[in-house]
């Protein structure tokens, strides 16, 4: 059955109808956009929380076996692994740089190492990502990580 325009007599879609499409569009955009768009940013900051935790458990590695444990970060690959073999990729498009007193083992490979003692080698790592760059340090003395601002 069709629907007829009163003036015209053609087919066509009444006012109601339009204006539940037109409300079934805006909702679908609503709930999708917020999906599409991550933050400046997002890349990096998810990055230093992965790269985080795996120095995390190579100096809670080194507590626990009572000898050195390294920390492992391959820049060129975007590639880095804990003392404990567990690791991970960072996501293609990230700038890796590895500074301070951080070991390198060779090429764009890093690592920074933690003791018995709590203390490490030390080292900065900057992940550069859109927007903003995520920065981790690790202390030389206590071997502490933190998210630098």
């Amino acid at each position: 059955m069709s629907k007829k325009s009163c003036a015209t007599g053609e087919a066509g879609f009444t006012l109601l109808e339009l204006m539940v499409v037109l409300a079934v569009l805006a909702l679908l955009a609503g709930v999708g956009m917020p999906m599409l768009r991550r933050p400046a940013g997002a890349d990096a900051a998810t990055a230093a929380r992965d790269v985080a935790g795996a120095l995390a458990r190579t100096r809670a590695e080194a507590l626990r076996q009572g000898r050195p444990a390294s920390f492992a970060l391959d820049a060129g690959q975007g590639r880095f692994r804990a003392a404990d073999g567990s690791g991970g990729s960072l996501p293609a498009g990230l700038a890796v740089r590895m500074t301070g007193a951080a070991d390198r083992t060779g090429g764009d490979v890093g690592a920074i190492t933690f003791y018995p003692d709590g203390g490490a080698s030390g080292g900065r790592i900057v992940l550069a990502g859109r927007g903003r760059d995520a920065v981790l340090e690790v202390d030389w003395l206590t071997g502490a990580i933190r998210r630098a601002p």
